[in-house]
C-alpha cells in the first residue's frame, strides 16, 4: 500500500492454506510487477514462488552464505549442499520420518491396546458471540447472532493412530483442536476421554483438573511462544513431569533424547523467548510429549522447519503414533497429511468428505443445516441513537467530558451538588436519548460512594455533609463522562486529534495502537491459562492456589505485551512512523474529521452545565 522500492516478507504465507497463500503470492507480485521493487523472502518453501523469483541465496546454519545465485544454477550446481543443509528442494521427495526409541514417547498411563477410542466427540457445536471492546464498533442491535464455529461434529481418536484434521484457513481445525485436548468447553454435544477413566473424574474433558488433563493430554498450540512456562530450554521440558511427579531419571532421559532428536540440546539453558520461530516449536513438542501423555494435539506442529527438522518433528509423531498415543494434527502441511491414518476434512465448521471422496471419519453425520444461535450481548457501545451525543464525534464527546471535570470543583456544598445534578438529569434524555440503565455505570457508582465514604470518615467530626458533598462532586463529572467514554471511537478519536486539534501523528497512532493492542490481551490471558492448565501448572481452587495462578498469568501476559510492543515498534518504524514525514510527504489520514453542529451543541451543553455551580455561588453571594 505504500508503493515502497524494497519489499521484506519473511515467510508470509507460512500459517495459510494453499488457496489463500496463491491469493497473497498473487498480489504481492503484482504489487512488484506496477512498481518494479525489489523483493526479498525469507522461505524454506519456496517452490511456489519459483516462477517469480531470479535469485537465491542459502544460509548455513551459522548464518554463512553457502550458495548465491541464479535460481536454476543454483538449485542444479549445489543440490547436495542444499539437501544437507535441510532446503526444501523444489521437486524433491518429502523426507523420510526421524526414527526414535519409543522409550522417547510411549505414554506413563495408556488408554488401551491400539484402536481403542482416547477422545470423542459426539454432536458437538461451538457458537461464538462477537467480542465488545474498545475498538469494537458497535452492531446494529443489542441483541446479535452469534457464529457457528462448528457445527455437530462427531470424531474420535484412537490409541495408535495419526488423525490429520485439515480444510481452509478459518474452517475451524484450531477450534477442534483446542476441543479434542479438553481446553474448550462446547456450546452443544460433549468431548469425553475414552480407555480407563478413574471413578472420580467428570465424563466432559474439559472440566478435567489440570493434573488430570496434564497427564493425559499433551498440546503443541498455534502460538508456540504461548505455551513456554519456564525460564530455561530445560526448565521448560521438565516442567511438567516435575508437576505430574515422574520418575527424575526416567523423565531426563525422556527430555534428553528428545531435545537431542530435534536439534535443541545445545540450546537447554537458553532463554526459550531467544529461539527462533522453530526451534520454539520445536520446544513446545518436547514440552507436550515429555512427561508421557496417551494424547498429543498438535495445532501446525511443522511450521517453520527445514527438511531437516521437520524429519525429527515428524519422526517424533510417527514414534508416537507407533508407542500407542493418539495423535490429532491441525495442519496444512502436505507432507504430513500424507502420514495420517485418517483425515478429517473441515468446511466452514462442518466435516465434509476426505481426498479422493471417500469419507474423512465413519463417524460423520449426515449434513445438517444449522443456524445461528441468537444470543443477548451486553449493550454496546454508541447505542444512544436517539440522543445528541450519538451524532457527536470524539472531540466533542471528549471535550464536555473535560468541562464537567472542571465544574465538578466549584461545588462546594450539598446544595450546590444537588442542583447541578438535578440540571445534568433534566438534559439527560436530551444529550443521551431515553435509554434503560447501564451496567457500565456500576464502577462510577461505586467511586461516588467510596469517596463520600472517606469524606465523611476523615472530616473532623466525621461530619456526614462533607461526604455528601465529595460524593455528588465526583456524581457530577463521573457518571456522565462514562456514558460519554463508553460512546467514543478511539480510532475515530486519533482520527479527530491528528486533524482537529493538530497533535502530533506519532504518539496519537501509538497510543491508538496500543489501545488495539489491548483489545487483545484477553484472547493472550485465555492461551496462557490454557497453557498452564494443560501443563498441570494451573492451581487448584482455593484462595492462595488462584492468587498463585493469577500472578503467574499476570507476569506472562506482561512479558508477552512487552515482546509485542516491541515488534510493533519495529513495524512502525518500517512504516515511517519514526519520521515526522515519510519521505517529505505530510501523513493522509483513513478517515475524515468533521465538526458538526451537534458537536457545536454539545459543547455549548458543557458550558452551561458545568458553570451552574460557579452560577449558583455567584448568586448566593449577591443574595448574602
Amino acid at each position: 500500500a505504500l508503493g515502497p522500492r524494497l519489499i521484506l516478507l519473511d515467510e508470509p504465507t507460512a500459517m495459510l492454506d494453499p488457496a489463500a497463500a496463491a491469493i497473497v503470492r498473487n498480489a504481492i507480485c503484482a504489487v512488484v510487477a506496477d512498481t518494479a521493487a525489489t523483493m526479498i523472502i525469507v522461505e524454506h518453501h519456496f517452490d511456489s514462488w519459483l516462477d517469480k523469483i531470479d535469485r537465491v541465496v542459502v544460509l548455513t546454519a551459522v548464518g554463512g552464505v553457502a550458495a548465491d545465485g541464479p535460481v536454476a544454477e543454483t538449485l542444479v550446481a549445489h543440490s547436495e549442499t542444499l539437501a544437507s543443509l535441510g532446503v526444501w528442494i523444489p521437486g524433491a521427495l518429502p523426507p523420510v520420518p526421524l526414527r526414535l526409541s519409543s522409550d522417547l514417547v510411549i505414554p506413563f498411563d495408556g488408554v488401551g491396546g491400539h484402536g481403542t477410542p482416547a477422545v470423542v466427540a459426539e454432536m458437538v457445536a461451538v457458537n461464538r458471540a462477537p467480542r465488545i471492546g474498545l475498538t469494537t464498533p458497535a452492531p446494529p442491535a443489542s441483541s446479535v447472532l452469534s457464529q457457528p464455529v462448528l457445527l455437530q461434529i462427531n470424531a474420535i481418536a484412537r490409541a495408535g493412530e495419526l488423525v490429520a484434521v485439515v480444510g481452509a484457513s478459518g474452517a475451524g481445525k484450531s477450534t477442534l483442536a483446542a476441543l479434542l485436548a479438553g481446553l474448550s468447553t462446547p456450546s452443544a454435544g460433549t468431548v469425553h476421554a475414552g480407555g480407563v477413566v478413574g471413578a472420580d473424574i467428570p465424563t466432559q474433558l474439559c472440566r478435567w483438573s489440570s493434573r488430570d488433563l496434564a497427564s493425559r493430554v499433551g498440546w503443541v498450540p498455534q502460538q508456540a511462544e504461548l505455551a513456554i512456562v519456564a525460564r530455561t530450554v530445560w526448565d521448560d521440558a521438565m516442567s511438567t513431569g516435575r508437576i505430574l511427579d515422574r520418575d527424575d531419571q526416567i523423565a531426563t532421559a525422556r527430555v534428553t533424547g528428545l531435545l537431542t532428536a530435534l536439534g535443541l540440546a545445545d540450546l537447554r539453558q537458553s532463554d526459550p523467548h531467544l529461539l527462533s520461530g522453530g526451534e520454539l516449536r520445536r520446544l513446545a513438542l518436547v514440552g507436550a510429549i515429555a512427561h508421557g501423555p496417551s494424547v498429543l494435539v498438535l495445532d501446525e506442529p511443522t511450521v517453520g522447519q527445514d527438511r531437516l527438522t521437520w524429519a525429527a518433528v515428524a519422526g517424533v509423531i510417527t514414534a508416537s503414533r507407533d508407542a500407542g498415543l493418539a495423535v490429532i494434527v491441525a495442519t496444512h502441511d502436505p507432507h504430513l497429511i500424507q502420514l495420517a491414518d485418517r483425515v478429517i476434512r473441515l468446511e466452514h465448521g462442518r466435516i465434509v468428505e476426505g481426498p479422493h471422496g471417500t469419507p474423512s471419519v465413519i463417524e460423520t453425520p449426515p449434513p445438517v443445516t444449522g443456524t445461528p444461535v441468537s444470543v443477548t450481548v451486553a449493550r454496546p457501545r454508541g447505542r444512544w441513537r436517539s440522543g445528541l451525543a450519538a451524532r457527536c464525534g470524539p472531540v466533542s464527546l471528549l471535550g464536555s467530558s473535560i468541562l464537567l471535570a472542571l465544574g465538578a470543583l466549584l461545588i462546594t456544598d450539598v446544595r450546590v451538588g444537588a442542583v447541578a445534578l438535578l440540571v445534568e438529569a433534566l438534559l439527560a434524555p436530551i444529550v443521551f436519548g431515553w435509554v434503560r440503565p447501564s451496567l457500565r455505570l456500576l464502577p462510577g457508582l461505586l467511586a461516588v460512594f467510596s469517596v463520600g465514604f472517606s469524606g465523611w470518615l476523615l472530616s473532623p467530626g466525621h461530619d456526614g455533609t462533607v461526604g455528601v458533598t465529595a460524593g455528588l462532586r465526583v456524581a457530577f463529572f463521573v457518571l456522565p463522562g462514562i456514558l460519554l467514554a463508553g460512546m467514543t471511537d478511539p480510532f475515530a478519536l486519533g482520527d479527530h486529534l491528528a486533524q482537529r486539534l493538530h497533535f502530533p501523528p506519532r504518539p496519537v497512532v501509538a497510543a491508538v495502537a496500543a489501545m488495539q493492542r489491548f483489545e487483545t490481551l484477553g484472547d493472550q490471558w485465555q492461551q496462557l491459562a490454557r497453557t498452564r492448565r494443560i501443563r498441570g501448572l494451573a492451581g487448584g481452587r482455593s484462595p492462595i492456589a488462584r492468587i498463585r495462578t493469577a500472578t503467574a498469568l499476570t507476569f506472562g501476559l506482561l512479558l508477552q505485551s512487552l515482546r509485542q510492543a516491541g515488534r510493533m515498534a519495529v513495524a512502525m518504524e518500517s512504516r515511517g512512523f519514526s519520521l515526522p514525514r515519510a519521505s517529505g510527504v505530510g501523513r493522509s489520514w483513513a478517515e475524515p474529521a468533521p465538526w458538526t453542529g451537534a458537536d457545536s451543541l454539545l459543547i455549548v451543553i458543557g458550558i452551561v452545565v458545568a458553570a451552574i455551580p460557579a452560577a449558583i455561588v455567584l448568586l448566593a453571594q449577591a443574595g448574602n
